[in-house]
């Protein structure tokens, strides 16, 4: 019966998903951006119009306080002896009685002479009120008991709003200023009057209108807004080209990957630029040339994985799924391989005359070349088997046949042992293999059984023929033969540690009272267990026959 160890080997194979994807649906690159910049120029629009609105509302206002302060204090330089007739004189307030001319004829001139001066008052006073530019509403001199006594255009009247403020020794009040039925945002501008000794005489005050900042701001603001659309649309569409050539390597590049990720690897990425999107598109053509040589590698791989499991089901067809019965004996083998192809090989084989023919051999190269060395070596064995009486002489034949076709460095190493049940004979050949062992019955030690002889193909005929010899070795019952490659000595564990001679020796002992399955079954336990995770590093064959008649 032959126990015998068959590696199992995943199929491993790669597909391509199908890939949903293709053109975006939303926003391009350059529109967004555009969008963005648009959205940051607006933005600053709305940060800087009030900005500038108030800034220039602030200048505006201290331009007219500046106007009003001057023109309150022109009209505080009024002649305060004149503002009117016979003002601050005896006679103030009885003009009536030089009406009729009947008055003292100084008192005539005196009147006449305050009336020009009153007159110039009056005129300076029409003179501010009239200015052009300045949006004066009106020019007033009041006395200590604030009554108007030189007024440039009428009475004034203004409805104070907010709190007064002074400056420079003039009073500025905002208001609403009514003349002649109209009302207009004013302000009032108030500087005391003194004379030469700082006695108060009255007030001096001006009203300017307000509007000329209303329509200054209502246009400025206009002008604001008519900018800020222009800017933003200007910059919608500066935006809009410069991201356009900005984007148009990233839109190419974007193309470039659609094609590679449609299955195109053959697709050439260009460069278009030396920014980081010229780098990108540089290292994308990198990655699609390595992905197309993976491809090709995996198809290689592919294709050489299929081989080797061809190889390999020829292989295996090496090995017997069931050792053939021999009278009066037990047989077992086994082979592990330390790759997805040995070359090794075992084979128990019947011959016509009653004889059994045992082999075992090693080819020198390793994987699909030592597989296919090992096959022809097998094929001219049995081929040639029928037609010779001993080992040696199969031997010579088969290098004859093997020798020519062999390359130099190759070569096979073979071991058989030929056994006729009816005469309990036992006949062995070796061909350059690691020697039989024979192992007596009660557990001494194994005895190897030395030969000479080269491997196969070494030499086309003469010397090998020379040197092949037959040996006869006689076994009583419990006697064991064993027939197994050097790799079985040289298993390590993980440390590195070979098995040995002496730890093999003493397993065989151990197990040498067993029939052969177990003998075999526990010999390779043990080394399997000796090894632990450790790779193994050559192909093992151990073939075992014991005499039990």
């Amino acid at each position: 019966m032959a126990r015998r160890k068959k590696a199992s080997r995943g199929k491993s194979g790669t597909g391509r998903g199908s890939r949903q994807g293709g053109k975006h649906s939303g926003l391009g690159v350059a529109a967004k951006f555009s969008m963005a910049t648009s959205l940051v120029v607006a933005g600053a629009m709305i940060v800087f119009t009030p900005l500038v609105y108030t800034t220039v509302k602030r200048v505006l206002s201290d331009e007219i306080d500046e106007a009003g302060m001057q023109a309150v204090r022109a009209m505080a330089a009024v002649d305060y002896r004149c503002w009117k007739v016979l003002h601050h004189t005896v006679l103030e307030g009885r003009e009536a009685e030089f009406a009729d001319g009947k008055a003292p004829r100084i008192h005539h001139t005196e009147m006449e002479e305050f009336r020009q001066q009153r007159d110039a008052n009056r005129a300076r006073a029409k003179s501010i009120a009239d200015a052009v530019g300045t949006k004066v509403l009106d020019a007033v001199i009041l006395d200590r008991r604030k009554t108007q006594v030189i007024n440039g255009r009428g009475t004034i009247s203004l409805t104070p709003i907010g709190a007064e403020r002074e400056f420079d020794n003039v009073t500025i009040q905002r208001g609403l200023y009514e003349l002649k039925g109209q009302t207009t945002p004013a302000r009032t501008y108030t500087m005391p009057i003194r004379t030469v000794g700082d006695v108060h005489a009255g007030f001096a005050v001006v009203a300017l209108s307000e509007e000329k900042i209303g329509e200054t701001l209502t246009k400025l603001l206009g002008l604001i807004i008519v900018l800020a659309i222009m800017f933003i649309v200007l910059g919608l569409i500066i935006s809009w080209v410069v991201a356009q050539r900005i984007t148009q390597p990233i839109l190419d590049l974007t193309r470039d990957i659609e094609i590679v990720a449609d299955g195109n690897l053959k697709h050439r990425t260009r460069a278009h630029t030396s920014d980081e999107i010229g780098v990108m598109a540089s290292a994308f053509d990198d990655m699609t040339v390595s992905l197309l040589e993976a491809q090709e590698l995996e198809r290689k791989q592919a294709s050489q994985e299929h081989e080797i499991g061809v190889a390999r089901q020829v292989q295996e067809a090496l090995f017997p799924d069931e050792l053939a019965s021999i009278q009066g004996y037990d047989c077992a083998g086994h082979s592990d391989l330390a790759g997805a192809i040995g070359g090794n090989y075992y084979d128990v084989l019947p011959l016509e005359d009653g004889t059994t023919l045992l082999v075992v051999a090693s080819a020198s190269g390793a994987g699909v070349p030592g597989a296919m060395v090992v096959t022809m070596a097998r094929s001219l064995v049995k081929a040639v088997s029928e037609t010779v009486s001993s080992p040696a002489a199969l031997l010579r034949i088969v290098n004859r046949l093997l020798a020519p076709d062999l390359r130099r460095g190759m070569y096979v190493t073979m071991l058989l042992v030929l056994i006729d049940p009816k005469e309990n004979s036992v006949r062995v050949a070796n061909a350059g293999h690691p020697p039989l062992l024979m192992i007596p019955r009660g557990g001494a030690k194994a005895e190897p059984v030395h030969l000479d002889g080269i491997a196969l193909g070494f030499d086309k005929g003469p010397v090998f023929d020379r040197a092949m010899q037959d040996t006869t070795v006689e076994l009583e019952s419990g006697d064991r033969l064993v027939l197994c490659t050097r790799s079985l000595f040289e298993v390590g564990n993980e440390a590195g540690e070979a098995v040995g001679e002496a730890r093999l020796q003493a397993l065989f002992a151990k197990e040498s009272e067993r029939e052969s399955p177990a003998f075999v079954d526990g010999i390779m336990k043990t080394l399997a267990r000796f090894r632990g995770d450790a790779p193994l590093e050559k192909d093992l064959v151990l073939l075992s026959i014991r005499r039990t008649g």
